[in-house]
């Protein structure tokens, strides 16, 4: 929970280090260790902590153990992170395909947010402006519906910067 607040203060390297000590107190194959994997990845990602990110992200993929909806959430985040530092375009549409079918089928909104937005980042960088900010969008509504403040504080940043470049 103090993590979730500094990181809407603005503060990604201090909501990093807040969930690193939390994962740390947990047993590697518990659960809720597990689980806050992800958001610790989005973390690192956010505070520009890119191979920490991804090795984190990794994990979470490991030691998903069958769940492939947490499997899922964790390789949307990876994406994020693979598509800044490496610019996987490939990987993170293949990737939100099959992601997007799995939060579907398990009505997970949030997820299915996540994953509008790569897709819409993936169309940003292809210059697609117009279609960057439709992803956008879908991703702002569900958003919203997930009452994920953060989330829709920087999918209007980017919908701000499509209107300017679209």
């Amino acid at each position: 929970a103090a993590a979730e607040k500094v990181l809407l203060s603005g503060d990604p390297d201090s909501a990093a280090d807040l969930l690193s000590r939390a994962v740390s107190l947990l047993p590697p194959d518990e659960r809720s260790r597990v689980e806050l994997l992800p958001r610790l990845g989005a973390a690192l990602f956010e505070a520009g902590r890119f191979t920490e990110a991804d090795e984190v992200l990794t994990e979470a993929i490991d030691r998903a153990a069958g769940d492939e909806l947490l499997a899922a959430r964790a390789r949307i985040e990876q994406q994020f992170v693979r598509l800044q530092a490496e610019g996987a375009i490939d990987e993170s549409e293949r990737v939100a395909q099959d992601a997007l079918r799995m939060f579907e089928l398990h009505g997970d909104v949030r997820g299915q947010g996540r994953t509008w937005a790569l897709r819409a980042m993936v169309d940003w960088i292809q210059g697609q402006a117009g279609k960057a900010d439709e992803g956008w969008q879908r991703a702002a509504d569900l958003a919203r519906l997930a009452e994920d403040e953060l989330e829709l504080f920087e999918i209007l940043a980017w919908r701000a910067s499509a209107v300017l470049t679209g």
